[in-house]
């Protein structure tokens, strides 16, 4: 399963507590070059979001780079802004040659806890843009870049979105949806040699059993 002169955009990387950050360092230390995205102005998110800040982005990407000798690259973006997501990609072009994984790991839940019927309405719409629209508008500017010679597409998915949860419907319906696009890419870009596949988080799990599917799922052995 190794990974030596892929490059690998992972988003919602950018924190060491997350399954982003997991799959980037188990990534990186198969020979993957990595490019680290997160939302870097935590405080527009919210307290209760966890996102990474751009000086954590930062010294994640130097310290891969220097531990697995690789090629690496933090950028800031927004995942519910089309601007900010275009600029990831010409920051990315301008630095690796191709995109040949995708990890579409960027979530969050806002309003919680709620019933439907007293959820906020802009948390509602807030939580699906991110977990469900931020997929959709990363893979349409990256997948242009994996069309000439494959590549593999990850979504984090949920358990949430097979098994209603109480209270979290906006991220249930979320992910519901991300399963369901997944799905529908994964007919769409075969003739490309795209993968696209999805990771339910079935139980509550480590990061790293996480990470260590993904790299399963982007290496030649998941072909």
């Amino acid at each position: 399963m190794q990974l030596k002169n892929k490059t690998a955009l992972i988003t919602g990387a950018g924190k060491k507590s997350g399954i982003g950050y997991a799959m980037a360092k188990k990534m990186a230390a198969r020979g993957a070059n990595i490019a680290i995205a997160d939302f870097g102005n935590s405080h527009n998110f919210g307290a209760d979001v966890g996102t990474g800040s751009v000086e954590e982005m930062d010294l994640i990407s130097a310290e891969l780079k220097e531990e697995y000798k690789i090629n690496t690259l933090a950028v800031n973006v927004d995942v519910t802004d089309t601007k900010t997501v275009i600029q990831m990609v010409e920051t990315i072009k301008s630095a690796f040659p191709s995109v040949d994984i995708l990890c579409n790991n960027a979530g969050a839940t806002f309003g919680v806890p709620n019933g439907v019927h007293t959820y906020d309405e802009d948390a509602w719409i807030k939580t699906v843009d991110v977990n469900l629209h931020g997929v959709f508008r990363v893979s349409k500017a990256i997948v242009p870049l994996m069309q000439k010679k494959g590549g593999c597409i990850i979504n984090t998915a949920s358990r949430a979105g097979k098994v209603p949860p109480l209270f979290n419907g906006a991220y249930a319906v979320s992910k519901a949806g991300v399963i369901m696009l997944t799905k529908v890419m994964a007919k769409e870009l075969s003739g490309f040699k795209i993968r696209v596949n999805a990771i339910p988080l079935g139980r509550i799990g480590t990061p790293d059993e996480v990470a260590d599917m993904a790299v399963y799922l982007t290496s030649d052995a998941s072909s």
